[in-house]
Protein backbone atom coordinates (compact mmCIF):
# COMPACT_ATOMS: atom_id res chain seq x y z
CA UNK A 1 0.00 0.00 0.00
CA UNK A 2 2.93 2.42 0.34
CA UNK A 3 2.12 3.18 3.60
CA UNK A 4 4.32 2.56 6.56
CA UNK A 5 2.48 -0.37 8.96
CA UNK A 6 4.04 1.03 12.04
CA UNK A 7 3.52 4.25 13.71
CA UNK A 8 4.09 6.33 16.85
CA UNK A 9 1.66 7.78 18.93
CA UNK A 10 0.99 11.07 18.66
CA UNK A 11 1.01 12.15 22.32
CA UNK A 12 0.42 10.58 25.60
CA UNK A 13 -2.67 8.63 25.72
CA UNK A 14 -2.92 7.80 22.43
CA UNK A 15 -0.95 4.39 22.80
CA UNK A 16 -3.99 1.90 22.23
CA UNK A 17 -4.99 4.16 18.89
CA UNK A 18 -1.74 3.73 17.70
CA UNK A 19 -1.59 -0.03 18.17
CA UNK A 20 -4.95 -0.51 16.25
CA UNK A 21 -3.55 1.11 13.44
CA UNK A 22 -0.49 -0.37 13.33
CA UNK A 23 -2.77 -3.53 12.89
CA UNK A 24 -4.82 -2.66 10.58
CA UNK A 25 -2.40 -1.09 8.61
CA UNK A 26 -0.30 -4.37 8.16
CA UNK A 27 -3.49 -6.05 6.75
CA UNK A 28 -3.59 -3.63 4.20
CA UNK A 29 -6.83 -1.93 5.61
CA UNK A 30 -6.85 2.03 4.53
CA UNK A 31 -8.97 5.11 5.52
CA UNK A 32 -8.35 4.28 8.98
CA UNK A 33 -9.40 6.98 11.27
CA UNK A 34 -6.29 9.50 12.55
CA UNK A 35 -5.27 8.65 16.03
CA UNK A 36 -7.51 9.63 19.48
CA UNK A 37 -7.27 9.06 23.00
CA UNK A 38 -9.35 6.22 24.59
CA UNK A 39 -9.21 2.59 24.59
CA UNK A 40 -7.51 1.94 27.77
CA UNK A 41 -8.53 -1.62 28.53
CA UNK A 42 -8.17 -4.57 26.66
CA UNK A 43 -12.02 -5.31 26.18
CA UNK A 44 -12.53 -1.73 24.78
CA UNK A 45 -9.27 -1.80 22.21
CA UNK A 46 -10.92 -5.14 21.04
CA UNK A 47 -14.27 -4.00 19.98
CA UNK A 48 -13.32 -0.67 18.89
CA UNK A 49 -10.79 -2.43 16.51
CA UNK A 50 -13.14 -4.59 14.85
CA UNK A 51 -15.68 -1.82 14.78
CA UNK A 52 -12.66 -0.06 12.41
CA UNK A 53 -12.08 -2.91 10.23
CA UNK A 54 -15.59 -2.89 9.75
CA UNK A 55 -15.73 0.30 8.44
CA UNK A 56 -12.43 0.94 6.80
CA UNK A 57 -13.63 -2.17 4.56
CA UNK A 58 -17.18 -1.02 4.28
CA UNK A 59 -18.40 -4.31 5.90
CA UNK A 60 -17.28 -6.46 3.65
CA UNK A 61 -17.18 -9.82 5.76
CA UNK A 62 -13.98 -10.79 3.98
CA UNK A 63 -12.28 -8.27 5.52
CA UNK A 64 -13.62 -9.04 9.10
CA UNK A 65 -11.48 -9.38 12.40
CA UNK A 66 -11.96 -11.24 14.94
CA UNK A 67 -10.29 -10.85 18.67
CA UNK A 68 -9.48 -12.88 21.65
CA UNK A 69 -7.86 -11.38 24.41
CA UNK A 70 -5.27 -13.94 26.77
CA UNK A 71 -5.24 -12.41 30.21
CA UNK A 72 -1.90 -12.13 31.95
CA UNK A 73 -2.99 -14.31 34.68
CA UNK A 74 -2.57 -17.68 32.45
CA UNK A 75 0.73 -19.77 33.40
CA UNK A 76 4.35 -18.39 31.35
CA UNK A 77 3.98 -21.57 29.33
CA UNK A 78 0.57 -20.55 28.24
CA UNK A 79 1.97 -17.01 27.61
CA UNK A 80 4.50 -18.28 25.65
CA UNK A 81 2.63 -20.99 23.60
CA UNK A 82 -0.49 -18.19 22.90
CA UNK A 83 2.75 -16.05 21.57
CA UNK A 84 4.47 -18.85 19.35
CA UNK A 85 0.69 -19.56 18.08
CA UNK A 86 -0.23 -16.45 17.03
CA UNK A 87 3.35 -15.01 15.86
CA UNK A 88 3.07 -18.52 13.77
CA UNK A 89 -0.08 -17.70 11.93
CA UNK A 90 0.03 -15.23 8.57
CA UNK A 91 -3.56 -14.19 9.57
CA UNK A 92 -2.75 -12.75 13.06
CA UNK A 93 -1.65 -10.18 14.95
CA UNK A 94 -0.57 -9.17 18.26
CA UNK A 95 -1.20 -6.33 20.51
CA UNK A 96 -0.01 -6.18 24.00
CA UNK A 97 -1.44 -4.23 27.21
CA UNK A 98 1.25 -4.28 30.07
CA UNK A 99 2.90 -2.39 32.45
CA UNK A 100 5.88 -0.37 30.65
CA UNK A 101 7.90 -0.17 33.99
CA UNK A 102 7.39 -4.20 34.74
CA UNK A 103 9.34 -3.66 31.74
CA UNK A 104 11.53 -1.32 31.17
CA UNK A 105 11.79 0.86 34.22
CA UNK A 106 11.19 4.45 34.66
CA UNK A 107 11.81 7.42 32.45
CA UNK A 108 12.79 10.36 34.27
CA UNK A 109 9.57 12.34 36.63
CA UNK A 110 8.81 15.73 35.26
CA UNK A 111 5.62 16.09 36.73
CA UNK A 112 4.66 14.49 40.13
CA UNK A 113 2.79 12.77 40.67
CA UNK A 114 0.22 12.64 37.76
CA UNK A 115 3.05 11.31 35.46
CA UNK A 116 4.17 9.16 38.38
CA UNK A 117 0.60 7.55 38.75
CA UNK A 118 0.47 7.37 35.33
CA UNK A 119 3.13 4.96 35.06
CA UNK A 120 2.53 2.73 37.92
CA UNK A 121 -1.30 2.49 37.10
CA UNK A 122 -1.78 2.69 33.55
CA UNK A 123 -0.81 0.22 31.09
CA UNK A 124 0.17 0.34 27.74
CA UNK A 125 -0.07 -0.53 24.35
CA UNK A 126 2.22 -1.95 21.56
CA UNK A 127 2.28 -4.93 19.05
CA UNK A 128 4.45 -7.36 19.22
CA UNK A 129 7.09 -8.05 16.03
CA UNK A 130 8.38 -11.36 16.55
CA UNK A 131 9.99 -13.55 18.51
CA UNK A 132 13.69 -15.01 18.79
CA UNK A 133 14.01 -18.51 20.21
CA UNK A 134 17.26 -19.42 22.15
CA UNK A 135 18.27 -21.45 19.04
CA UNK A 136 18.02 -18.36 16.97
CA UNK A 137 20.19 -15.94 19.56
CA UNK A 138 22.63 -18.59 20.07
CA UNK A 139 21.55 -20.03 23.81
CA UNK A 140 21.37 -23.25 22.70
CA UNK A 141 19.96 -26.49 24.64
CA UNK A 142 21.39 -26.52 28.03
CA UNK A 143 19.34 -23.63 29.25
CA UNK A 144 16.33 -24.77 31.94
CA UNK A 145 13.95 -21.82 31.13
CA UNK A 146 12.52 -21.46 27.86
CA UNK A 147 13.21 -17.69 27.42
CA UNK A 148 13.18 -16.66 23.97
CA UNK A 149 13.34 -12.49 23.09
CA UNK A 150 10.18 -11.13 22.66
CA UNK A 151 10.26 -7.80 20.05
CA UNK A 152 8.43 -5.08 20.90
CA UNK A 153 7.58 -1.95 18.68
CA UNK A 154 7.08 0.44 21.51
CA UNK A 155 4.30 3.15 20.02
CA UNK A 156 5.97 5.76 22.40
CA UNK A 157 8.74 7.52 20.80
CA UNK A 158 10.59 7.76 23.78
CA UNK A 159 11.46 4.23 23.93
CA UNK A 160 12.92 4.21 20.41
CA UNK A 161 10.07 2.16 18.52
CA UNK A 162 11.61 -1.82 18.26
CA UNK A 163 13.49 -3.48 21.09
CA UNK A 164 14.07 -7.15 22.32
CA UNK A 165 13.05 -8.24 25.76
CA UNK A 166 13.05 -11.49 27.39
CA UNK A 167 9.80 -13.55 27.16
CA UNK A 168 10.08 -13.85 30.91
CA UNK A 169 9.81 -9.88 31.50
CA UNK A 170 7.16 -9.50 29.34
CA UNK A 171 4.99 -11.82 30.89
CA UNK A 172 5.66 -10.11 34.20
CA UNK A 173 4.66 -6.85 32.01
CA UNK A 174 1.56 -8.52 30.65
CA UNK A 175 1.14 -10.77 34.52
CA UNK A 176 0.64 -7.35 36.34
CA UNK A 177 -2.99 -5.88 38.21
CA UNK A 178 -4.59 -3.04 36.34
CA UNK A 179 -4.98 -1.42 39.69
CA UNK A 180 -8.17 0.72 38.08
CA UNK A 181 -10.09 -2.95 37.15
CA UNK A 182 -8.36 -5.05 39.40
CA UNK A 183 -7.19 -7.44 36.22
CA UNK A 184 -4.44 -8.79 34.87
CA UNK A 185 -3.50 -6.78 31.79
CA UNK A 186 -3.58 -8.80 28.28
CA UNK A 187 -2.34 -10.30 25.02
CA UNK A 188 -4.84 -9.57 22.05
CA UNK A 189 -4.87 -12.03 19.19
CA UNK A 190 -6.39 -9.90 16.31
CA UNK A 191 -7.42 -12.18 13.84
CA UNK A 192 -8.51 -12.01 10.00
CA UNK A 193 -11.03 -14.02 9.10
CA UNK A 194 -9.98 -16.30 6.21
CA UNK A 195 -12.48 -17.61 3.51
CA UNK A 196 -11.77 -20.50 1.66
Amino acid sequence: TGQPHLEYQVREGYCGSATQRCVLQSFGYQNIPLQKSGESKPEQWSDHVVQMASESSHGDADMGLTTKIVRGGVSYEEFLQTLRDGLANEHCRIACNFLRPALVGFKGIRVFPVNFLLGVMGGHFSPILGMLEEDDVGVGGESKVDCPLVCVWDTNHAYNGAYFVPAKRMYEAVHAVDLMDHKHRALILVERKVTK
